[in-house]
């Protein structure tokens, strides 16, 4: 007789199995892990545990197992991680996963002090790159529709490179939010468009692939990357990054972008460099990831699971060729780049991930601080990625990014918003007791009876003991006086028996716990301070984690980094638990070097520093684009300078039939022309520029 665990057959998997007793495949520190095997004949076992096929096993040995018994295999955890055990019966195979103090898992290098500085360097070689967007309309019918048109894309980038993508853009009239997709690994024309998103959910998706090589081409297998990366300059995902970057750009040279909303996603390969890109870039407001690899690349050095294991594991016989890659692949590692992200995520996590151990995926997921949906796939593998993801990623979009519906096709007139944890507000107390308030929503829906909750807490000073520990409301009582973070869960549990999946649901909220009002002034907390052309001009962003007598920020100007001028002053918060983001746009930047520096104001006349940040500006001249051509219903301009230039239309013949004022970013409708070439002559009095554009149906 099979045994039943869960409420389904043990035995559903196969003749062999092996599952941990504890449902969700977790436990706390310390304690003991329970492997359950079962064989469908009975026999000899061989099993061993480790946490990684690179890694030595940590136990191994035989157990006897009768046929449909359940035998188990006991394992003691020294230290927090994801544990595979496989057995084996003859030529029978079977493997789970489980993991220990999750949340303990903490990176084992220290932040770089250079980090922002590097990524600094890249944007300011991109900046010094014209964007020199080549646009061409798609015409493999399969990328086309009657709610969306793909174009493949082609823009300037660093080193000589190129960026390219196919760009999906719906087929209707207003603004759109802006989507980046980044590609799994692979030599093969990896990118491609993504209507469904286009259209589902009305925003603008480029879908990107980082191999210097058009989207529709293939390319040898022997250039899919660049395995020397002991030089910064053979680590071909700085060239990735740049293209997410450059990206963004143009999507911010689109009049039908709504200058705000960028979120990236992708699987794989395609999910660790949106997670990199969404750390590096401030624009990024969005997450959406499945099974990211580039984290913990230090690993392996320790014996421990590696994000970046092909870059190392043939040189740990030599320890300064091992340093000298990890010297270059740290910025290259989301164990950091989290540390700079604080919007929405959603995130898949495998178990049994070959590729990318979930153990380094965990460390990465526990530096975001932002409201987090984790989809454990507790039996899944790299390759898995669940309808959860997928069909989450829309649901994500819908909740936190305007959205177009503008078609009549009923399919996209859905409206699930998916699911929401929130923390409650920042607070501070003076006593040491805090009355906390959470709240899961699912869909409209706020907390539902079959969405269990609890409190835990993530980081402070001392314990803190909650009254009600699984409730939505709870007095947090604490040991002693600081700034504690606690985070508040709601568990999706529905698939967990059926399907071994479940959803974590999560916010996190800070409090300053000061009795007898003696809280302590905490300094401003600069999370980033990022400083990009937008078109003509130049856009400083600056985000901050708390704030304390803050009066605000004077914002500097330098043409040299030695004489300095304030161009505009941005209040400040005064005190607040608050994240905040700030924003000043210059529009009367310098050709040349320009740069920016922050000086923030306490009240009481105390100033401190950010760093010096800078954008170069190249002189210009007048290049004429019209976007897209063919064009069909409206056509968009750039390249025409600061300044309005005439524009004359011209038939075949040199008939004029449309005279307009025009400058840059603005939209002309086409649509009353007949089908066929014309000639676009624009003219600022002194020099006359021609383009050609086709209309079509």
């Amino acid at each position: 007789m099979l045994a039943i665990i869960w409420g389904i057959p043990f035995l559903a998997f196969g003749q062999l199995s092996v599952e941990p007793d504890n449902l969700y495949h977790r436990y706390d520190a310390g304690e003991t892990i329970t492997y359950q095997v079962l064989s469908a004949t009975g026999g000899s076992v061989d099993y061993i545990i480790r946490k990684d096929p690179l890694l030595p096993a940590l136990a191994q040995g035989t157990i006897m197992v009768g046929a449909g018994d359940t035998t188990e295999i006991q394992f003691t955890p020294t230290e927090p991680g994801n544990y595979f055990c496989i057995v084996t019966l003859g030529a029978e195979t079977a493997s789970s996963a489980a993991i220990s103090d999750m949340r303990g898992l903490a990176p084992i290098a220290a932040f770089p002090s250079d980090f922002d500085t590097y990524w600094g360097a890249i944007r300011s070689k991109l900046d010094a790159e014209p964007i020199d967007a080549q646009v061409v309309l798609d015409t493999n019918v399969n990328y086309q529709s009657v709610y969306s048109k793909t174009y493949r894309l082609s823009l300037g980038s660093i080193d000589g490179h190129r960026a390219y993508a196919y760009m999906t853009v719906p087929e209707t009239s207003g603004v759109f939010t802006g989507l980046i997709k980044f590609p799994a690994f692979g030599n093969s024309d990896a990118a491609q468009p993504d209507l469904p998103m286009c259209e589902r959910l009305g925003a603008i998706v480029i879908s990107l692939t980082i191999h210097n090589s058009p989207v529709n081409v293939n390319l040898p297998a022997e250039q899919t990357y660049v395995p020397d990366i002991t030089t910064t300059d053979t680590v071909y995902y700085q060239w990735a990054i740049a293209a997410g970057m450059r990206a963004i750009d143009y999507l911010e040279t689109r009049p039908y972008f709504d200058q705000i909303h960028v979120g990236v996603y992708g699987v794989s390969q395609g999910a660790g460099l949106a997670m990199l890109l969404a750390g590096v870039d401030s624009r990024v407001d969005l997450l959406a990831m499945s099974n990211p690899i580039l984290s913990q690349h230090d690993g392996l050095k320790y014996d421990e699971p590696s994000g970046f294991p092909k870059y190392i594991r043939n040189f740990l016989n030599d320890s300064a060729k091992v340093e000298q890659i990890l010297s270059k692949a740290k910025y290259y590692d989301n164990v950091f780049a989290a540390q700079r992200f604080s919007g929405p995520v959603l995130a898949t996590v495998s178990l049994k991930d070959e590729v990318t151990p979930a153990e380094c995926t965990h460390v990465a997921m526990n530096q975001l601080d932002g409201k987090i949906v984790r989809l454990y796939n507790l039996e899944g593998f790299h390759a898995d990625n669940p309808p959860e993801y997928w069909d989450g990623k829309f649901d994500m979009i819908r909740r936190y990014f305007p959205t177009n519906y503008s078609w009549p096709n009923a399919q996209y007139h859905v409206n699930e918003t998916g699911y929401e944890a929130n923390a409650g507000n920042n607070q501070t107390s003076n006593s040491l007791q805090a009355v906390l308030s959470g709240t899961v929503d699912d869909n409209g829906t706020t907390n539902p009876p079959n969405i269990p909750v609890h409190w835990e807490l993530v980081s402070g000073p001392g314990t803190v003991t909650f009254s009600s520990p699984n409730s939505h409301v709870t007095t947090a009582t604490f040991s002693q006086s600081g700034i504690y973070n606690l985070r508040f869960v709601g568990e999706e549990i529905s698939n967990l028996t059926t399907e071994s999946k479940y959803l974590s649901i999560e916010d996190i909220v800070s409090l300053n716990i000061c009795p007898d009002n003696n809280c302590t002034p905490l300094p401003v907390g600069m999370a980033a301070f990022d400083v990009r052309k937008k078109g003509d001009d130049v856009r400083l962003t600056w985000r901050t984690i708390s704030e304390a007598n803050n009066s605000g920020f004077k914002v500097m100007k330098s043409q040299d980094a030695r004489q300095w001028a304030e161009i505009g002053f941005i209040k400040g918060a005064g005190t607040s638990l608050t994240p905040k983001v700030y924003e000043l746009i210059d529009q009367n930047p310098i050709e040349g070097a320009n740069y920016y520096q922050l000086v923030q104001l306490d009240f009481d006349g105390e100033e401190s520093f950010s760093e010096i940040k800078s954008v170069t500006f190249v002189k210009k001249g007048i290049n004429p684009s019209i976007y897209p051509n063919p064009a069909t219903k409206m056509i968009h301009f750039s390249g025409l300078g600061k300044e309005s230039l005439m524009l004359n239309v011209l038939t075949q013949q040199g008939q004029t039939i449309l005279v307009q004022e025009v400058k840059n970013r603005d939209m002309l409708d086409i649509s009353v022309l007949p089908v066929g070439s014309y000639f676009f002559r624009f003219s600022d009095g002194q020099n006359t520029y021609f383009r050609k554009v086709s209309i079509m149906e």
